[in-house]
């Protein structure tokens, strides 16, 4: 998949260049780009070393040493932002760049795939959410590599959407209820996903817990799929919850007792599958 200055001049029409475009000499868009470039619009942004251990990793244990440098990360996302498709940010609570898609690779990616929303990408980091965010796009990347999640639907999309589709099924998800993720397992199951960042009230955590009950104990309308329209079915099989400290980890298997809850340990999900250098 080869992107001529032609092909740029093309998808690029109406869309403000970057100061660190240059479009001099064609370049070949690979499938770990394009796919890169959907990780970030779905996630909202990512650090170099997300991405790397997202679509670079190579090492055979996760108690291996990194790369030095990240050397070979760091000189593929310099030619995506000199193509323009990629910008970078810095936020005060890191000493290292973030990167977020630009109009540009959003048309690209556009282009490439069907996306499971439409919407322009994000240009500027909540601060406020910006921990929490980052975090959940570890949890997402851990789950993938280790084969538990099989497609992922992001908070992104289900806030923008209200729903999820998987084989033609269209899950509408209540506003009350609207976890950090939804992703499908190996197993065919609907999973929401919570990230627990910070303690909260026990009274929330309650509330929390009657909400997700609920909505596993009764079948909701489904749109499409096999079965007469509106045919019932229940929104999630399963409610995954990653706990960010011992004491929110205790504070959650005290509430979430239903076996139909699992409370994980962000540190033993991330450091057991990506190792101790992505905590």
């Amino acid at each position: 998949m080869e992107i001529e200055n032609a092909d740029f001049e093309r998808i690029s029409s109406g869309v403000k260049k970057s100061k660190d475009r240059t479009t001099e000499k064609p370049f070949r868009l690979t499938e770990r780009d394009v796919e890169l470039l959907k990780f970030i619009y779905e996630q909202k942004f990512a650090t170099l070393d997300l991405l790397y251990f997202r679509f670079f990793d190579k090492r055979a244990k996760a108690v291996d040493a990194v790369p030095e440098n990240l050397w070979v990360t760091r000189q593929r996302v310099a030619v995506l932002r000199r193509a323009g498709l990629l910008q970078s940010q810095m936020v005060y609570t890191e000493s290292k760049a973030i990167y977020l898609l630009t109009q540009l690779g959003y048309q690209v990616l556009k282009s490439k795939r069907e996306l499971l929303h439409y919407a322009d990408p994000v240009q500027q980091v909540d601060f406020r959410y910006f921990e929490h965010d980052k975090r959940i796009s570890y949890c997402r990347t851990a789950l993938e590599r280790s084969a538990k999640c099989y497609l992922w639907f992001p908070e992104r999309t289900l806030r923008a959407k209200r729903r999820f589709e998987i084989d033609g099924k269209q899950f509408l998800v209540p506003s009350d209820a609207m976890p950090d993720g939804v992703f499908l397992s190996s197993k065919q199951e609907r999973i929401a996903f919570e990230l627990e960042f910070t303690p909260k009230k026990r009274e929330r955590y309650a509330e929390k817990y009657r909400k997700y009950l609920g909505l596993l104990d009764t079948p909701i309308k489904r749109i499409g799929g096999d079965g007469p329209y509106g045919y019932t079915e229940a929104l999630f099989h399963r409610v995954v919850i990653v706990a960010c400290t011992d004491r929110i980890g205790k504070d959650l298997q005290e509430f979430f007792r239903n076996e139909a809850f699992s409370i994980m340990s962000y540190e033993k999900l991330i450091g057991g599958t990506l190792g101790v250098r992505a905590l």
